[in-house]
């Protein structure tokens, strides 16, 4: 059977507004599958100290997954993000750095 080979690079840039540690955390899903991340499916894509309030902070979160889909029907991939503190403002794709999914079918 196929594989798809997913790469992924999700430019993420966000403010942290408190006074607290904050966490930008993402995952990679086929449907409604998590197929990349740990635990609950998130994975730490950055982190910022507390040292650093009201200031702008960005990183590029990447994933590079081989994927064994058991359906030969279409398949929709995406890439989810969440904030672990309340008061921090997160954007994806902000300005001129886009983000990018590429997806490659792997022959068996």
């Amino acid at each position: 059977s196929s594989k798809v080979l997913v790469l992924v690079a999700l430019n993420v840039s966000f403010i942290n507004q408190t006074n607290n540690t904050s966490y930008v955390q993402c995952q990679v899903v086929r449907d409604t599958t998590v197929i990349q991340g740990t635990g609950t499916g998130w994975t730490l894509a950055l982190q910022v100290s507390a040292a650093s309030p009201d200031q702008e902070h960005a990183q590029t979160f990447s994933a590079n997954i081989l994927d064994s889909p058991s359906s030969t029907s279409a398949l929709t991939y995406k890439v989810q993000g969440q904030i672990e503190n309340a008061g921090t403002n997160i954007l994806f794709q902000r300005g001129s750095y886009p983000s990018r999914i590429i997806l490659m079918e792997v022959g068996a």
